[in-house]
C-alpha cells in the first residue's frame, strides 16, 4: 500500500510522487485499493505449482502471458518479488519464475529482495528462536542464502533483475514489535 501511495499519490508524508503511468496488478488485494499477488507465508516453490495464480492449466506450467490474458492486463513491465523469508529456495526453483517473467516480456525489470531475519525474541514463524537457540545459525544461513541469490542474479539474470538486500536495513529489534503476555490456558 505504501509503495503505491508513494508512487501515485500527491499527498502524504513523505509526499507522493504523483505518477500516473503506473498500474498495480494482482488478484489478491489485501485491501480494496492496492492490487498485488500478496500471498503471506508462500515461497518460490508455491508459485511453481498449480495453486499459483500464474499457472496455465493447458500447458501445466507458470505462464505470465496467460495470467495477463485471463485478468485483462496488457503485460508486466516491472515485478517486485519478496520471497524467501520462510523457505530458502534453490537456484533452479528461483530461475523457473525469473525465466517465465523474461519469456513473457524480454524487457521486464524485476527486483528480488533478500531474506530477512526472524526476530530473536520469537513469534510468528520463529518460535524456536525464542531463547536465542538458533538465531546465530539463522544469521549465517540467511547471509549465505542472500549471497547465493545475489550471485544467481548477477551471473544469469543481470540484464533484467536486480537483487535488493533488505537485510542490512531491516531493524529486527524495532520493526517487529512484540509484547510479553500471559499464557492463555486454552492454548
Amino acid at each position: 500500500n505504501e509503495v503505491e501511495r508513494r508512487l501515485k499519490a500527491t499527498t502524504g508524508t513523505p509526499l507522493g510522487d504523483g505518477l500516473s503511468n503506473i498500474n498495480f496488478i494482482g488478484t489478491t488485494p489485501l485491501d480494496a485499493n492496492t492490487k498485488r499477488e500478496g500471498w503471506a507465508g508462500k515461497s518460490w516453490e508455491f508459485f511453481n505449482t498449480s495453486l499459483s495464480p500464474f499457472w496455465n492449466t493447458t500447458t501445466a506450467a507458470i505462464d505470465f502471458t496467460d495470467y495477463c490474458t485471463r485478468n485483462s492486463y496488457t503485460k508486466i513491465d516491472y515485478c517486485a518479488i519478496l520471497l524467501g523469508t520462510n523457505i530458502m529456495s534453490s537456484d533452479a526453483t528461483i530461475s523457473i519464475i525469473l525465466n517465465a517473467l523474461i519469456a513473457h516480456n524480454p524487457s521486464v525489470k524485476i527486483s528480488v529482495s533478500g531474506r530477512i531475519l526472524s526476530t530473536p525474541f520469537g513469534g510468528t514463524g520463529s518460535v524456536s528462536l525464542s531463547n536465542y537457540q538458533f538465531f546465530y545459525k539463522e544469521v549465517a544461513l540467511s547471509m549465505e542464502y542472500n549471497r547465493r541469490v545475489e550471485a544467481l542474479i548477477k551471473n544469469t539474470f543481470s540484464a533484467n533483475v536486480v537483487f535488493v538486500d533488505i537485510l542490512p536495513g531491516f531493524d529486527i529489534m524495532n520493526n517487529m514489535q512484540f509484547s510479553q503476555v500471559g499464557a492463555n490456558f486454552r492454548n
